[in-house]
């Protein structure tokens, strides 16, 4: 892999990172943003796993 499309790839997962907690602090709901976190990440993974084997 080039180093441009690892640097591309790693800003992609630091983006989705930053969202995920800025989401996160921003809502300030306990347990349930808790757990619409566990299920975004797990969306994303999904996603991902699905275009990797695609």
């Amino acid at each position: 892999m080039s180093a441009t499309f690892k640097l591309w790839l790693w800003r992609l997962a630091a983006w989705t990172l930053a969202f995920a907690i800025q989401w996160t602090i921003a809502s300030r709901r306990g347990p349930i943003s808790a757990e619409f976190l566990e299920h975004y990440t797990g969306d994303w993974t999904l996603r991902l796993l699905l275009v990797t084997l695609g």
